[in-house]
């Protein structure tokens, strides 16, 4: 049972999305690149509007033990303001969180596929934001210096979104994406395609001066 609403599912034959862009400027372009095996269907979940950021803020809602976890609340005690950012939400030193729930459908199993996103950002130390995709609340406690949050198993991140490009992404116009099987855990032994398998949903962290406009997940299961 889902404990929220997904904004946009779909279920598509292979067959159906096979034309590949010129040039990739939306989700959809880049989603239409990913080829499913025979036999599979491509799955695929989003939050946020793809709107580039104008169509007023979207609300994120992550799941209440990740929102509220203890290094979350230390770093929101120690900056301002102290509410969560939204999607759409501009202003420095806020922290983003959101979770994405029926990535797959059921029993199913995903053998491959993509996560997309467009963030951008505020203004201030945007390359020191971090990026985290998983299971948040193993997050770790924040570096008492730094205060990153200390990355555990089950969980992929960055803490630079300027060097996501030699970890697996790829930039087009505004829209950052990867292919799942090619992010790993920080201790390597998981991609995030092992994730999706494990617990169906995924949490996304991204702290603490970048806006974000949407996520999208497009999956291939069977």
């Amino acid at each position: 049972m889902l404990n929220k609403t997904t904004r946009l599912v779909l279920i598509a034959s292979v067959s159906a999305i096979t034309a590949t862009p010129a040039v990739a400027t939306t989700s959809a372009d880049i989603i239409s690149t990913l080829q499913c095996n025979p036999g599979e269907l491509m799955r695929v979940t989003s939050e946020g509007v793809e709107d580039n950021y104008t169509g007023g803020i979207d609300p994120a809602t992550p799941r209440a033990n990740v929102a509220s976890a203890p290094n979350v609340d230390l770093y929101r005690a120690n900056t301002a303001p102290h509410t969560l950012r939204q999607f759409d939400d501009g202003g420095n030193d806020r922290w983003f969180m959101e979770t994405m729930e029926g990535i797959r459908a059921g029993s199913k199993t995903v053998s491959k596929g993509l996560v997309i996103t467009r963030f951008r950002s505020t203004g201030a130390q945007y390359n020191t934001d971090g990026f985290l995709l998983g299971d948040l609340k193993k997050m770790g406690n924040l570096d008492p210096v730094t205060m990153d949050p200390l990355m555990t198993p089950d969980l992929y991140g960055v803490w630079s979104t300027t060097t996501m490009f030699s970890n697996g992404w790829t930039q087009t116009g505004d829209i950052f994406h990867a292919k799942l099987e090619d992010l790993t855990t920080r201790d390597g032994s998981k991609t995030l395609v092992d994730l999706i398998n494990d617990k169906k949903w995924m949490s996304l962290s991204l702290q603490d001066d970048s806006e974000i406009d949407f996520i999208t997940f497009a999956v291939c299961q069977s």
